[in-house]
């Protein structure tokens, strides 16, 4: 399939992640370009949503992103619609790395553990305001739970062998 077969079928979204983007984005603007001649409505690009090598962790942010993003969108122009008498009031969501981020810049790639980031972020603010530096924290949601530990500062989480460590 085509992306103007695509387009007719009613896909409105494009995840668009060559091999060796992260090196040479060439060929993946024009296909972007082509698309952006289609009229699809988002159109996620790897070399920019993730500009990491390994093609595996790149495509699979995009394709979240492209998905996700016009979901966000719909859901941004709702919240901003129903604010926009408040001038006063400036409209930004948490993102995945615990960072808030202006509504209109907000993507989906950016929300994918926004919930998890909240959690650890609320929890070392209200424990400081409380007068505590050493916190456990767990959230648990509908699919996931994620515990952390705080002592004076957020310690930095990396993987090892499929198991998530904190240091």
């Amino acid at each position: 399939m085509n992306l103007k077969e695509a387009k007719q079928d009613g896909i409105d979204s494009v995840a668009i992640a060559f091999m060796h983007s992260y090196v040479n984005s060439e060929h993946e603007n024009k296909i972007a370009e082509i698309a952006r001649e289609e009229n699809f409505n988002q159109i996620s690009i790897s070399h920019k949503v993730s500009p990491l090598i390994k093609l595996v962790g790149r495509g699979d942010t995009t394709v979240a992103d492209a998905y996700l993003s016009p979901i966000l969108r719909r859901y941004v122009n709702q919240v901003s619609e129903e604010l926009k008498d408040s001038k006063s009031t400036k409209l930004m969501f948490m993102q995945s790395n615990g960072g808030l981020t202006d509504a209109h810049l907000f993507q989906g790639k950016d929300a994918l553990l926004s919930g998890p980031a909240g959690g650890v972020v609320s929890m070392t603010e209200t424990g400081k305001q409380a007068g505590y530096d050493k916190l456990i924290g767990f959230d648990m949601g509908g699919t996931s739970a994620d515990v952390w530990h705080y002592f004076n500062n957020i310690e930095k989480k990396f993987k090892k062998d499929n198991f998530n460590f904190y240091s």
